[in-house]
């Protein structure tokens, strides 16, 4: 966790972001915007855990100062898992996505053999949020057969990441959300009607540009751009043959993949 300092220079308000090494001092329910400790003492840090445990609470502590592992707002994009650990005699947290979280720790399930105990995984995003990574724990059943059964850690797996080309947000990475576009519209005037079909064959035959959004074009759905295009929306608009596929008449995005750009 870090503090931001703020502070004068040549007459004008600067500010730094400073590490704590021990969080945010935090009284009566609240941060109170510094460093917890003093920078003067370098003390152990310990973690009752043992590092990064999802699924047992853990309390990190130096000499006076301590941590505990805490559960997040549960919503739509899970179940968060604080989890603090040791960086050499600092205090360091994660966020963790648990499939259900409570009482500082991810939820593993009850038992009455180790095959009850399938492996978990939890997912989460790098310091840099440039990675989504995920953990798998894999469990044995202790107390099998008794009220006291419940699934225990024997080892979690290495995290596995993937590269996110636009960032990762909470625990996957970002997508660029699926253009949405109305088939036939060729020109993008927002309806359907001839000029759509004398764009296209403009397009085809003349050399004006092609429409920003290809799909709008490629009426027929067939993931091409080509005369059939122009003849199946001609004989939909003065014939009444078979409707323009999906999207239309609403906006919508493309069920079927092709090549086209859009």
């Amino acid at each position: 966790m870090s503090v931001n300092e703020y502070y004068c220079q040549d007459g004008e308000i600067m500010s730094d972001a400073f590490e704590c090494r021990y969080g945010c001092a935090f009284e009566n329910g609240g941060y109170i915007g510094k460093c917890a400790g003093s920078p003067l003492r370098i003390t152990r840090c310990t973690d009752s855990d043992g590092g990064f445990n999802y699924f047992n609470k853990g309390t990190v502590s130096s000499d006076e100062f301590s941590r505990t592992d805490f559960c997040g707002v549960h919503g739509a994009d899970g179940n968060p898992l604080f989890e603090w650990t040791c960086k050499g005699s600092q205090f360091e947290f994660n966020v963790r996505y648990c499939r259900l979280c409570s009482d500082g720790s991810c939820v593993a399930p009850s038992c009455n053999r180790d095959e009850d105990c399938p492996s978990q995984s939890v997912s989460y995003c790098s310091k840099d949020g440039l990675e989504a990574c995920s953990e798998s724990a894999e469990f044995k059943c202790e107390n099998p057969g008794t009220p006291e059964s419940q699934c225990v850690v024997v080892g979690i797996k290495r995290a596995e990441c993937e590269l996110c080309e636009l960032g990762c947000g909470k625990d996957v990475c970002l997508e660029l959300p699926e253009p949405k576009f109305i088939r036939g519209d060729a020109n993008e005037d927002s309806k359907v009607d001839l000029s759509d079909a004398v764009y296209i064959l403009g397009y085809l035959f003349q050399g004006q540009p092609s429409p920003l959004c290809q799909d709008v074009a490629d009426t027929n759905d067939d993931g091409k751009m080509d005369l059939t295009d122009a003849i199946f929306l001609l004989n939909y608009l003065f014939k009444g043959d078979k409707q323009l596929p999906e999207p239309y008449p609403a906006e919508g995005t493309d069920p079927t993949d092709d090549l086209l750009i859009c």
